[in-house]
């Protein structure tokens, strides 16, 4: 199977999601960049969310883009 690129952002909250999130995609064999942020400092989403947003378009490989939000997760 191809390996896929995936890249990803999040808030503070979703930091250590976002860093198993890669951890385990990258052992699988798919190709993770992180978009931030690099520590779990308090950011705002959306900021993280327009980062991976414009990273991603109009790249022809990428065929959807997700977003998780830990704190909809949890509820």
């Amino acid at each position: 199977m191809p390996s896929t690129h995936i890249y990803f952002g999040s808030d503070h909250a979703g930091f250590e999601l976002k860093q198993a999130l890669i951890a385990k995609l990258t052992e699988l064999g798919h190709h993770c960049r992180d978009l931030g942020p690099a520590t779990s400092e308090p950011v705002d989403y959306p900021q993280s969310a327009a980062r991976v947003a414009t990273t991603v378009v109009g790249r022809p490989t990428c065929a959807r883009m997700r977003a998780i939000r830990p704190s909809i997760i949890a509820t």
